[in-house]
């Protein structure tokens, strides 16, 4: 895991603790120090799977449930740190540096799901700009694995589509 990745874990953990009204005390009791609780919670140290699953069925989460939770949290920072990004090239109408980096992104041959957002995002705005802007059929095939129902949903669900539309004005007149 990388350090954001680990940071998050101990973000998203902290938030589903405290949602169920345990301290730290009550929640380590018999598995680990409350310490070692804390530096997880703040980053500062990885858990062992078995530690980290013990601690989550106490809680009576599941793991896949957690991982699922902190894949949506940081899909969801990455996606906000890129629309910081790219609103004031929006808002500036700067055409040139939206497609360079929508090259860039495509270019990446990375199938992760943030990727395809982002694409998506820079053709939409692309598009929005300049209307008669042709989406190359290899970047759908390209992405298309990855771009599944489940995918979708999760991140309708968590509302980052609204918050685009939101953040950026995409209305037509």
């Amino acid at each position: 895991m990388d350090k954001n990745t680990v940071n998050q874990a101990g973000i998203v953990f902290q938030k589903l603790r405290k949602q169920r009204h345990l301290s730290t005390k009550k929640l380590a009791k018999g598995i680990l120090s409350v310490s070692s609780v804390n530096k997880f919670e703040t980053g500062k140290t990885k858990l062992s799977f078995f530690k980290l699953g013990s601690l989550l069925k106490r809680m009576d989460i599941s793991l896949d449930d957690y991982y699922e939770q902190i894949e949506s949290e940081t899909l969801s920072d990455s996606y906000n740190h890129f629309l910081n990004k790219i609103e004031p090239i929006y808002q500036g109408n700067d055409l040139l540096t939206l497609k360079a980096i929508a090259k860039e992104e495509t270019s990446k041959n990375n199938e992760e799901f943030i990727n395809l957002i982002k694409t998506a995002s820079l053709i939409s705005f692309i598009k929005k700009i300049d209307s008669n802007y042709l989406v190359e059929d290899m970047i759908v095939k390209k992405n298309k694995p990855i771009f599944n129902e489940r995918r979708i949903l999760e991140f309708i669900r968590t509302g980052h589509f609204k918050k685009l539309f939101n953040y950026f004005d995409l209305s037509n007149d």
